[in-house]
């Protein structure tokens, strides 16, 4: 397994994820805390429960790749990322990380031609705030967007 961990302030790019199966990014925010992201992504076993089920990135029944799981952390403390903010995202091909004033934007992009998507997850700190995925030959026709809400209670 390879993984890559680029450290810059503004604007981090690993190149081809599928060829690694994980990705390590990391960006140092304003206040000095650092935001690092990690990425794994699998071929789905054969008994794969939601081969059937329609995902971006993918024309055929079952995709080459899809995304294992995100993991992320705002300095040391690990970030709640839900399941639905990746799990139908398939056949990713690059990720960037980048600042854009007091948002962290975590960029998929994957698939190929007519099956191409761009999705964007932001954080806002420690918290993941929306994802929206849009499709690469359609974008104004073909596009989801999901916004998180969660209890932040500190006790």
């Amino acid at each position: 397994m390879i993984l890559l961990t680029l450290f810059e302030p503004v604007y981090a790019q690993p190149k081809d994820i599928s060829s690694a199966k994980s990705k390590e990014l990391s960006i140092l925010t304003d206040d000095g805390k650092r935001f690092q992201v990690k990425i794994e992504i699998v071929k789905p076993p054969k008994n794969f429960i939601y081969k059937e089920g329609w995902r971006w990135g993918s024309e055929q029944a079952t995709p080459k790749y899809i995304i294992r799981r995100i993991k992320a952390w705002w300095g040391s403390d690990e970030i709640f990322i839900p399941l639905s903010a990746y799990i139908d995202l398939s056949n990713p091909n690059d990720v960037f990380l980048k600042k854009q004033g007091n948002e962290l934007h975590l960029i998929v992009k994957g698939g190929d031609a007519g099956s191409s998507y761009e999705a964007l997850l932001i954080f806002v700190k420690a918290i993941i705030r929306s994802r929206k995925v849009i499709h690469g030959e359609f974008p104004d026709e073909a596009w989801e967007e999901t916004k998180y809400s969660f209890n932040e209670l500190d006790n």
